[in-house]
C-alpha cells in the first residue's frame, strides 16, 4: 500500500524553540571557553589563525563544513528532487580542487606564514594589487553575508512559522559573540560539533522517511520510475548544467577558487602546525564533503520518494527548493514533540558556521590588509581591532540581510557577484604563482578584464533567460495526485517543465523566432562561469605582462613567490634540463639547496628559512 504524506502546514512548539535555544546556548558557551582559556594571549595570530597549532583533523572537518555546507544541507536535496543525483559527480570536482590546492597554492601560502591571502599579491606584486584584491574581497563578502543570514531564515520561516527576524537577529548575535569572544579557535571548534550535528541530521531523516515509506528500497524506486537516478549523463554540452562534465570540470574549478584562494579557506590552512598538516587537511576536508554530499543527495532521494505524486513546490505554500527539507522534517516527525526543533537544528546549525567563517575570514582581512600596512598598532590592539570588525561586520550583515528582504535584486546581485569573481581571483593568484613573467599591469588589466567577461556573459543570460532555462535539466514533476483540498491547484496545473515550455513558446511567439549567435555563449552553464573568468585574465594578464616587459624582469622574481609546477613529482617523468627550462630564469635550486643547509645546520624547518628571509 502506497504511503501518502501530510500538506498540512505546521509550526515549531515550544519544545522545538528550546532545542534551538540549546544550540544556540552550546554555540556561545565554546566561544566563552576560548575566550578564558587564550585570556592572556592578546596576540593577532592567536585569535585569527589559532597560533597555527591546529591539527588536520579539526581544521578539515571545519572546511567541510564552513566553505560550502550553508548551501550544500537545504540546497542539495532540494536540487537532487529536481534534477537528478547527476549532482553527485560534484565531488569529484572537489576532489581535484583539493589536490591542486594542497600541492600548488598551500605549499607557497604556508612557506611565506601569510595571515591574509592578500599579502601575497603585495610580496609577488605590489601593495595596489593586495588592496584592490582586499577591498574586492569584503565588498563581496558583506553582500554575500547579507544573503547567508536571510536565506536560511527565510526557508524556515517558510516552514515552520519561525519569525524571520527572530532567527536572522538571533543566529547574527549568536555568531557574533562566539567568534568575537573565541576567534578562530572557537569558530573551528563548533564548526566540528556542526559537522557531527548535520550528520545525525539527515542521518536521522533517512531513517524516519525509510520507516514510514516502508524501506529505503521503495523510494529508490519511485525515483528511478521518475528518472531521479541519472548518474549517467555525459553530455558533453557545455550548456548543461547538471552533466558529468560540468559538474567536475566546471564545478572543479569553482571549487579551486573556493579552496586555494578563497580567505576563509587559507585561514584555516594557515592555522595548521606545518604545511604537511595543511595539506592533510585539504584531503580530510573532502572526506568529509563526500559524507555530506552522498547523504544529502540520498536524503534528496528520499524528498522525492515522498512527494513523487504531488508537488509541494506547485501544491503548498512553498515557493523556494530549499524549503523542502525543513518541510519534508516537519512532516515525518509531527507526532514527535522536539524532534522537528532537533533535526531543523541540526540542518541550520551549518548556516551558523557559513556566518561565523566570513565573520572571521573579513576580521582578518580587515586587520592584515587594511590597519597593519598602515598603522603600527601593537598586537593587543591589533586584537582587539579584529574583535571590534567581528561585531562591526556581524551589524552590516544583518542590515544587508534586510536589504536583501525588500529588495529581490540584490539577492540576484550577491550571487552574481560570488560568481563572478571566483574565477577572476582565482586567475589573479595563478598569474603570481604559475607565470614568472606576469607583473603588477597585467595582474590589475587581467583581474578587470575577466571580471568584465563574467559580467557580460551574467548581463546576457538575464536578458535572455527565457532561452536558456532549458538547459538548465528540470525534471518533470505531478501534481495530478494531490488531495483535493481547498488549496488545492486548479485542473490546469502544470509542472515547472511544461510551464517553461509554455513560457518560452509565449516569448518567442512575439519575437522573430531566432536568437544572435552570441546567446549560445550567455547559454553556458553556471558553473563554467568561474573557468570563463579564469580564462581570460590569465590570457589577457600574460599578453598585458609581455607588451609591459615583464619577461625582462621574470628572473629578479623572488623563487618563493612562484611554484616550479613542472618539477613537481606529477611530473617526474619529465628530463631533469626539461623540468629546469620551465623554471623561466627563476633560482628554484638556490632555494632548495639553501634550505636544506639551513635544515642541516640550525635544524629548521623550510617554513622557518623562508620567513627569516621576510
Amino acid at each position: 500500500m502506497d504511503f501518502a504524506p501530510d500538506f498540512t502546514r505546521r509550526t515549531f512548539s515550544a519544545g522545538d524553540y528550546v532545542v534551538f535555544a540549546l544550540m544556540f546556548l552550546v554555540s556561545t558557551l565554546i566561544g566563552c571557553f576560548y575566550f578564558y582559556k587564550d585570556r592572556k594571549k592578546e596576540d593577532r595570530d592567536e585569535f585569527l589563525i589559532g597560533g597555527r597549532s591546529l591539527s588536520p583533523y579539526p581544521v578539515g572537518l571545519s572546511l567541510s563544513v564552513s566553505v560550502v555546507t550553508g548551501t550544500l544541507v537545504l540546497g542539495t536535496p532540494g536540487d537532487v528532487y529536481a534534477f537528478g543525483t547527476t549532482y553527485i559527480w560534484l565531488v569529484i570536482g572537489f576532489f581535484l580542487a583539493a589536490v591542486v590546492a594542497s600541492e600548488i597554492y598551500v605549499p607557497i601560502f604556508y612557506g611565506l606564514r601569510l595571515r591574509s591571502a592578500y599579502e601575497y599579491l603585495e610580496y609577488r606584486f605590489h601593495r595596489s594589487v593586495r588592496i584592490l584584491g582586499a577591498i574586492t574581497y569584503i565588498v563581496h563578502t558583506v553582500i554575500y553575508l547579507g544573503f547567508v543570514i536571510y536565506a536560511p531564515a527565510y526557508a524556515l520561516n517558510a516552514v515552520t512559522g519561525w519569525n524571520i527576524w527572530g532567527a536572522i537577529t538571533s543566529t547574527s548575535f549568536v555568531c557574533i559573540i562566539y567568534t568575537a569572544l573565541g576567534g578562530l579557535k572557537a569558530v573551528i571548534w563548533i564548526d566540528v560539533a556542526q559537522m557531527i550535528f548535520i550528520v545525525f541530521g539527515f542521518v536521522s531523516v533517512l531513517i524516519q522517511g525509510s520507516l514510514k515509506a516502508g524501506g529505503y528500497e521503495v523510494l529508490w524506486k519511485k525515483c528511478i520510475d521518475g528518472g531521479r537516478i541519472n548518474f549517467g549523463n555525459f553530455n558533453p554540452d557545455p550548456r548543461l548544467s547538471n552533466t558529468f562534465w560540468s559538474l567536475c570540470v566546471g564545478g572543479g574549478l569553482s571549487a579551486t577558487s573556493l579552496y586555494a584562494v578563497n580567505q576563509a579557506s587559507v585561514q584555516r590552512f594557515m592555522s595548521c602546525r606545518s604545511a604537511t598538516t595543511a595539506k592533510a587537511a585539504a584531503f580530510l576536508n573532502w572526506a568529509g564533503l563526500l559524507i555530506l554530499y552522498v547523504l544529502a543527495m540520498l536524503v534528496g532521494v528520499e524528498i522525492y520518494g515522498y512527494y513523487h505524486k504531488c508537488d509541494p513546490l506547485q501544491f503548498t505554500h512553498l515557493t523556494q527548493r530549499d524549503q523542502l527539507l525543513p518541510f519534508l522534517v516537519m512532516d515525518l516527525f509531527q507526532n514527535n514533540p522536539g524532534a522537528p526543533g532537533l533535526i531543523v537544528a541540526s540542518i541550520y546549525s551549518a548556516c551558523l558556521s557559513s556566518v561565523s567563517t566570513s565573520l572571521i575570514a573579513l576580521s582578518s582581512v580587515t586587520v592584515t590588509d587594511i590597519f597593519s600596512p598602515w598603522w603600527d598598532f601593537s598586537e593587543e590592539r591589533l586584537t582587539w581591532i579584529a574583535r571590534g570588525s567581528v561585531v562591526f561586520y556581524g551589524i552590516l550583515g544583518i542590515l544587508f540581510a534586510f536589504l536583501t528582504s525588500r529588495l529581490e535584486g540584490l539577492l540576484k546581485a550577491a550571487l552574481a557577484i560570488h560568481g563572478l569573481l571566483g574565477g577572476p581571483m582565482l586567475g589573479l593568484f595563478t598569474l603570481g604563482i604559475l607565470f614568472p613573467c606576469a607583473n603588477p599591469a597585467g595582474a590589475i588589466v587581467g583581474l578587470l578584464v575577466g571580471v568584465a567577461m563574467n559580467a557580460w556573459v551574467f548581463t546576457g543570460a538575464l536578458d535572455y533567460s527565457w532561452y536558456i532555462e532549458q538547459f538548465q535539466g528540470f525534471l518533470p514533476l505531478r501534481t495530478d495526485m494531490c488531495p483535493m483540498t481547498e488549496t488545492s491547484l486548479p485542473s490546469n496545473a502544470t509542472t515547472p517543465l511544461a510551464s517553461l515550455s509554455t513560457a518560452m513558446s509565449t516569448h518567442q511567439s512575439s519575437t522573430t523566432g531566432t536568437v544572435p549567435a552570441v546567446v549560445e555563449i550567455y547559454s553556458m552553464s553556471f558553473w563554467y562561469l568561474s573557468a570563463w573568468g579564469f580564462t581570460f585574465t590569465i590570457v589577457v594578464g600574460l599578453l598585458t605582462s609581455l607588451v609591459t616587459c615583464g619577461q625582462r624582469s621574470r628572473k629578479d622574481v623572488d623563487p618563493r613567490f612562484v611554484h616550479p609546477f613542472f618539477s613537481h613529482w606529477l611530473c617526474i617523468f619529465l628530463p631533469k634540463s626539461a623540468q629546469k627550462g620551465t623554471w623561466c630564469g627563476v633560482p628554484h635550486d638556490f632555494v632548495r639547496s639553501n634550505t636544506k643547509t639551513t635544515e642541516n645546520e640550525q635544524g629548521s624547518s623550510n617554513a622557518t628559512f623562508r620567513d627569516e628571509r621576510f
